[in-house]
C-alpha cells in the first residue's frame, strides 16, 4: 500500500502505472538542479520565501512607509489586495474554514475566501470580516470577527451566489 492504508482513492493510485515512482521522486529523490533538494522541499522553501517577502512588504505598508503609488505597484498576485471591481462570490466548502464564500474570477489569482480572523497573520489575502477596527497587542486588527462572519453567513443563507463590489478608498 502506498500510503499505509486502504481507501478507494488509494487503491486507484496503486493501480496507476508509474505513479508510485513519481510520488517517491517528489518526496525522496534529490534533484541536482534544485541544489540536491527534493521537489517537495524546494517548493516548500520557495513558498516560504514568498510568504516572508509579502509579510515584509506589508509590514512596511503598515508602518506608513509606503504611499498610494506604492500600494498600486504592490497590487500583484500573492502580494496585495484584490483589485477594485465587481466580482461574483459563490458558496464554497473550505477544508480549513468550512462553509464560506469564495471571490470568483480575480484576475491572475484564485482562492480568496471570506472567513473570521483578526490580524494580518490570519490571512494570505482572504477577506477577514469584522465589526470595527482596533488593535490586538501591537497588531492592527478587525474586531468581533467571529460574530461578524456568522452574521455574514446568516445574511447569505439560501443564496449560492452574490455580487461583491470592491472600491479603492485612500
Amino acid at each position: 500500500m502506498l500510503f499505509g492504508f486502504s481507501s478507494p482513492f488509494v487503491d486507484e493510485v496503486n493501480d496507476v502505472p508509474h505513479l508510485r515512482e513519481f510520488l517517491s521522486i517528489i518526496d525522496l529523490q534529490p534533484i541536482k538542479e534544485l541544489e540536491n533538494k527534493t521537489l517537495r522541499k524546494a517548493l516548500s522553501e520557495k513558498l516560504g520565501r514568498m510568504v516572508d517577502e509579502t509579510q515584509q512588504r506589508w509590514n512596511q505598508a503598515i508602518a506608513g512607509k509606503l504611499n498610494v503609488g506604492h500600494y498600486r505597484r504592490l497590487n500583484a498576485p500573492e502580494v496585495s489586495c484584490i483589485p477594485a471591481q465587481q466580482y461574483l462570490i459563490k458558496q464554497h466548502i473550505s477544508p480549513r474554514f468550512g462553509e464560506t464564500f469564495q471571490v470568483m474570477d480575480v484576475p491572475g489569482r484564485s482562492g480568496f475566501l471570506f472567513h473570521a480572523g483578526n490580524v494580518d497573520k490570519n490571512t494570505l489575502g482572504c477577506i477577514l470580516l469584522g465589526q470595527y477596527f482596533g488593535k490586538l497587542k501591537e497588531d492592527r486588527a478587525v474586531l468581533n470577527s467571529g460574530a461578524t462572519f456568522t452574521a455574514f453567513m446568516q445574511a447569505l443563507a439560501g443564496h449560492d451566489v452574490a455580487h461583491l463590489t470592491i472600491t479603492e478608498d485612500y
